[in-house]
């Protein structure tokens, strides 16, 4: 049996919802190891996760930059050194705020979509 994807980007679900989770999948992705952007639309064009966010990669590239200012403006990740190499590196570490907004976002959103699937039955 062929596994399918859900293709969430349909006029149900909002562009802004679509954009939160997706901030929260980068923190995820930094909070596992330090990483630089491009290394991140490598992970996200992941066919799995660019189905889940409804992007293309060159949509995908620019929300990433935009989502890493973001989430360094708000002190979640911060930027932690660059490479040597005749390429420069950005690479950004998540914050113990970051992990912790991401803990609590993580809870709330579990806790907002059971509710949800109760109002809608």
């Amino acid at each position: 049996m062929e596994k399918r994807h859900v293709d969430f980007k349909t006029r149900y679900m909002s562009k802004e919802l679509r954009r939160m989770i997706f901030k929260l999948m980068l923190l995820a992705e930094i909070k596992e190891k330090k990483r630089y952007p491009y290394e991140l639309i490598n992970l996200m064009s992941d066919s799995r996760k660019a189905h889940f966010i409804g992007s293309k990669r060159s949509e995908i590239k620019n929300d990433i930059y935009n989502i890493i200012r973001v989430l360094e403006k708000s002190g979640y990740i911060k930027l932690v050194g660059s490479s040597k190499n005749l390429q420069e590196k950005k690479y950004y570490k998540i914050t113990p705020q970051g992990r912790e907004a991401l803990a609590k976002s993580r809870k709330l959103m579990l806790k907002y979509m059971k509710e949800l699937v109760k109002l809608i039955k």
